[in-house]
């Protein structure tokens, strides 16, 4: 999944300039922010004041959108082109945080991959294909980020799970593996970390109108708790991010390894 060497572009916007302007505002990566929920996070959060860095894989396109959009929001932006599942691309992604901004104080991971398929047919290296781009981005991000959450002694990091990982659909084991496995690393991550002042939460959405739920209305399992949800209807992106939003503040300080279910009330 990684990208060759050499084809990591960075796109820095404005930042490189204004950062030293305003050296005290906050910054924020988010991961998988060219489309859907990640989007949705960089815009939320660049319009609540963060410098956003837009991680994308491929859609370079997209993800320059993103970029503009919070930059016409006030705020530098940058983007960056890294599999968040490889350990290559990702030290090279954080090296790019250090280098433009100096700080990072929100890491969203929201990068993740959804496959649909029996699980005894579905081949043991795909299982495990889905597990590095959920669970295994989340990770390598995560570790490459406390560093310098430590050295401030401050940051938040919010993992976006699924509401998924509860009740694992027909057809979805390896995708609600990977999200059941997130929400565990959630808690024990917030729990070490906890005394260097970094909290650690997760979102957990049901399903959310983006291009990847596509074409699972087919599963008449999903379709069915579809139904059931009292409010008629998937989430919106943007009602993910305003979740989001609310964990990172400053002072929103006593939530700590908790996973936010948004779900409409599907889960009542």
């Amino acid at each position: 999944m990684s990208d060759p060497e050499g084809s990591l572009p960075t796109r820095p916007g404005g930042a490189e300039h204004r950062r030293g302007s305003d050296p005290e505002r906050r910054v924020a990566l988010v991961t998988g922010a060219s489309r859907g929920v990640g989007r949705a996070i960089a815009l939320r959060l660049a319009a609540d004041g963060f410098a956003v860095i837009v991680n994308y894989r491929t859609d370079g396109a997209a993800a320059e959108r993103t970029r503009s959009e919070a930059e016409a929001l006030g705020v530098p932006a940058s983007v960056f082109q890294a599999d968040a599942s490889s350990q290559d691309d990702v030290r090279k992604l954080f090296a790019h945080v250090r280098t433009i901004y100096g700080r990072l104080d929100v890491l969203v991971n929201s990068v993740g991959m959804l496959h649909e398929g029996l699980f005894a047919m579905t081949s043991p290296s795909k299982f495990m294909a889905v597990l590095s781009a959920n669970l295994g981005a989340t990770v390598l991000c995560t570790h490459a980020a406390l560093p310098m959450m430590i050295a401030k002694r401050r940051g938040s990091i919010v993992n976006v799970s699924s509401a998924t990982a509860t009740y694992a659909p027909h057809g979805l084991s390896a995708y609600a593996s990977a999200k059941a496995a997130i929400n565990t690393l959630t808690r024990g991550v917030a729990r070490e970390v906890a005394s260097f002042g970094i909290r650690v939460n997760a979102v957990a959405p049901t399903w959310v109108d983006t291009e990847l739920i596509a074409g699972l209305e087919a599963n008449a399992q999903v379709a069915e708790r579809m139904k059931r949800i009292p409010l008629g209807r998937v989430a919106r992106a943007e009602e993910v991010a305003a979740v989001v939003s609310a964990l990172v503040r400053e002072d929103m300080t006593y939530v700590l390894g908790q996973t936010i279910t948004i779900d409409g009330g599907g889960s009542l």
